[in-house]
């Protein structure tokens, strides 16, 4: 009787229209009951005593929604027991790192460091872009490599025959200004700025460029500032993955409160981990003197006059400022306290103004044209 029951429903769900059901096959469902079929509709009496009459496409429905119930119980246990697993490791990090965070809250002042400029940057954020270039240029001029002179609407940037010792990545920037952009000798900013006007010259200027980041990248890369992940930060990231999976199962299962709770602990453990650095113990050193001297150019203002005026050469100041991100409130205060300090220095406001525009356009000209 069960067995053409089962082939009789079977029947009817090939001759209508079943693409949308949950449950394509009779087979599928646990249904310890009598059911009988009336007129294309399914009658059957329930163990608690209450019938059903309705299309197969809702009995068929009802009956899927009724065992996928039995799930909920233990998604919502998985669910609970990765909160508690996220928080332990959340909280493991946070005390990991919490020496750190100390000793970064009460940073002191550092009035000069020794660092290649694309080095800080790297230190400070973990990639180089063309903030390092523009910081090598600037340093070639500190160097005495290049000589900046103001001409009526521009700036020319001239070759001075010394035996000034290079890098490679300071090599390649100066064979590009020079040799490439330039006539062999000197270059003018307005040169510089037009010459990605073309194809050709627009390729040419990214690959040297490309090649910059790339010899500096290496020379990073040496350097041992980051260390990898501890064990605890890469499971933290596992279990994020197994989250967004949790997350996604209980939007599927109606579970609201639940998908909000998930969403919520996942969007601080993401955040958090992207947040994290990972030093080794004189990267770390590093980092503190780059944000102490940071905190110095940012603060200068709170100094002495006779103080400030004693610290060395304000170019090389300049020159970091760039990769510290904070020349232009730096220029912006010296112009105000100090507003004929930078006569007797190549590297001036305005000049620092233009050509940190221009390196930044040839570089990024789609967001220069926003």
């Amino acid at each position: 009787m069960k067995k053409a029951v089962s082939c009789l429903i079977m029947s009817f769900l090939i001759i209508f229209p079943h693409h949308n059901y949950y449950i394509k096959n009779i087979n599928q469902l646990d249904i310890n009951r009598e059911i009988e079929i009336r007129d294309g509709v399914i009658v059957t009496e329930r163990d608690d005593s209450r019938s059903y009459n309705g299309s197969i496409e809702d009995f068929l429905n009802r009956e899927y929604a009724e065992r996928m119930k039995k799930f909920i119980p233990l998604i919502t246990v998985l669910s609970f027991i990765w909160i508690i697993i996220v928080l332990v490791l959340l909280i493991i990090l946070f005390i990991r790192d919490g020496k750190r965070s100390k000793e970064l809250a009460n940073l002191t002042y550092c009035r000069s460091i020794d660092y290649n400029p694309s080095l800080v940057e790297y230190i400070i954020s973990g990639k180089l872009t063309d903030k390092s270039f523009t910081a090598t240029i600037l340093e070639l001029i500190d160097k005495g490599v290049l000589r900046v002179e103001k001409l009526s609407n521009d700036y020319r940037l001239i070759l001075q025959n010394n035996n000034i010792e290079l890098s490679k990545g300071e090599e390649i920037v100066l064979n590009l200004l020079i040799n490439i952009i330039g006539n062999k000798k000197t270059v003018n900013l307005s040169s510089l700025k037009n010459y990605c006007n073309t194809y050709n010259n627009s390729t040419l200027f990214m690959r040297e460029y490309n090649h910059f980041i790339m010899v500096e990248r290496k020379k990073m890369y040496k350097e041992h500032i980051y260390t990898r992940a501890p064990l605890v930060a890469i499971i933290l990231i596992f279990t994020s993955l197994i989250g967004i999976i949790l997350a996604l199962t209980c939007f599927g299962f109606k579970i609201w409160y639940l998908t909000i709770i998930l969403t919520f602990i996942l969007s601080i453990s993401i955040c958090y981990i992207l947040s994290l650095r990972f030093f080794t113990k004189s990267g770390f050193e590093k980092y503190k003197q780059c944000l102490g001297y940071k905190k110095f150019l940012e603060d200068f203002s709170r100094f002495d006059e006779k103080e400030l005026l004693e610290v060395s050469l304000w170019d090389k100041h300049i020159v970091y400022g760039v990769v510290l991100d904070c020349t232009d409130t730096l220029n912006e205060q010296l112009l105000i306290r100090f507003p004929n300090m930078f006569n007797d220095y190549n590297i001036t406001s305005d000049f620092y103004t233009s050509i940190n525009k221009d390196i930044k356009t040839l570089v990024n000209p789609q967001e220069n044209t926003k």
